[in-house]
């Protein structure tokens, strides 16, 4: 499983990540152009047989009932604007995830609980995240996901910041991290400066992304044709733009993916 294969996976990311933490411009050097648009009890003193009664049922989850019909819901319109091409799938409940990180201009990842690859899914968050000082263009503070991890050290990111959507890849064969912008939508997103929190949902098919905030389109996204087409990892991913006491913290929850098959 994909799991055995991790602590090899994080070191190489880990090297990759030293080796281009000073080459990451679409990190520092501006901000992006935006384009077009998881006793006993006591026994009972005997007392007279009652009369017999039917057994009850048991009760029914409401809570798991409603977030099913929920994610059916989602993906049946998902399916209805042709964003994915059919409902057949798999569901999956990842691990909660909680860092903080004071390590400026660096990305890091978090196991998701998710052992195998992945390549077309549907995934939904709760995401929070906080600075320890407000952080402005050019550097970046952002929590999310990282999906399409390969061993050599590539990925996507899509993050969510105080300012916008941030999908991100990094090419280690080049030493290259760089900013996706959008291709509908405006990829922008308004929290002031202060800590946040969201619901995220993502949807990757194939070469497009499309990611969601509090229900909301926020933007579609072209990814490669020519790169990262393979299936990958799924982790979380967090990027911190401050070096300031506990840096950037990340909070994601309640996360579930459906691998569409």
């Amino acid at each position: 499983m994909y799991q055995n294969r991790s602590v090899k996976l994080f070191l190489v990311i880990a090297a990759v990540m030293l080796s281009i933490s000073c080459g990451m411009p679409a990190f520092m050097q501006g901000t992006p152009t935006p384009t077009p648009e998881p006793t006993n009890t006591p026994k009972p003193t005997k007392t007279p047989v009652p009369t017999r009664t039917p057994r009850p049922t048991a009760t029914p989850d409401v809570a798991a009932t409603q977030q099913m019909e929920n994610i059916q819901s989602d993906l049946q319109m998902f399916y209805d604007e042709e964003k994915i091409p059919n409902m057949d799938g798999e569901l999956f409940f990842l691990e909660d995830f909680y860092k903080e990180l004071a390590m400026m201009n660096y990305l890091d990842f978090g196991w998701a609980g998710y052992e195998d690859t992945v390549k077309n899914f549907v995934i939904w968050g709760d995401v929070a995240w906080e600075s320890a000082i407000p952080v402005r263009a050019p550097e970046i503070s952002g929590c999310g996901y990282a999906f399409r991890v390969t061993e050599d050290g590539d990925w996507y990111t899509a993050l969510l910041t105080n300012d916008l959507v941030y999908m991100g890849y990094c090419d280690a064969t080049f030493s290259r991290c760089g900013y996706l912008g959008t291709t509908r939508g405006s990829g922008r997103l308004n929290f002031g400066t202060g800590a946040a929190k969201a619901s995220m949902t993502m949807v990757v098919i194939d070469s497009y992304a499309y990611v969601y905030v509090d229900n909301e389109l926020i933007g579609e996204y072209s990814l490669f044709t020519d790169k990262l087409l393979e299936p990958g990892a799924v982790f979380y991913g967090m990027l911190s733009g401050t070096n300031k006491d506990y840096g950037t913290r990340c909070e994601v929850s309640n996360t579930r993916m459906w691998v569409i098959e």
